[in-house]
């Protein structure tokens, strides 16, 4: 660009901006800009037109729109399957909490094992096994006897059926690796299997 153009157009930003910007400065500007690719220009015949630097288009092609289908479909996929689980893990934690605590489970199966051995020994010493120095109380007979015991026995047919079923939904839902002593403490398993065991045969 001659000196003229840069002159003109130092004078045109000059008295756009009411001058408070020399003419020499704003070619100046305007030609170290272009120089350093800020902004663009155009070279018509001794005069340079400098404009903002535009982008170039951004092409869509469909293959883009294709991709993109693609990815909202798998999305929409995840989706689905995540609101599935979601369910299916609110269904679980239900049933979990419907599920009595190890803690009760222990107390019931102890509470269980007593009643029978109370009842049993009662029921032997009223049959006649006098060898057995157990204290019964005077008002029990054994009319009353009989019909504990058979009350009894149907509880704990009841109850070993009830444990059974909740110490088969208690290893489903704890993992592989859970050891014995975790759930039974210092009994063990031998103390669940002995119990149960047990209360099946009474309740035959």
């Amino acid at each position: 660009m001659d000196t003229v153009a840069r002159i003109r157009y130092a004078i045109e930003i000059s008295a756009n901006l009411h001058a408070a910007v020399t003419k020499a400065y704003a070619a100046r500007a305007l030609r170290d800009l272009w120089h350093d690719k800020q902004i663009g220009g155009q070279t018509a015949g001794k005069q340079v037109v400098y404009h903002a630097l535009q982008e170039a288009p951004n092409e869509v092609t469909s293959e883009t729109f294709v991709t993109l289908d693609e990815h909202i479909e798998k999305a929409q996929g995840k989706l689905s399957s995540l609101q599935i689980h979601k369910k299916k893990v609110r269904m679980e934690l239900a049933a979990l909490h419907a599920k009595p605590l190890l803690s009760e489970l222990r107390r019931d199966v102890d509470q269980l094992g007593r009643d029978q051995a109370t009842t049993r020994t009662i029921w032997l010493t009223m049959e006649g096994n006098a060898s057995m120095p157990v204290p019964v109380p005077v008002h029990m007979t054994s009319a009353r006897a009989e019909e504990d015991w058979k009350r009894w026995k149907k509880h704990a047919s009841s109850r070993a059926r009830i444990c059974c079923d909740l110490w088969r939904r208690c290893l489903d839902a704890l993992s592989s690796d859970t050891a014995w002593e975790e759930l039974w403490g210092w009994k063990g398993p031998r103390y669940a299997d002995q119990m149960i065991t047990q209360a099946r045969e009474e309740s035959r």
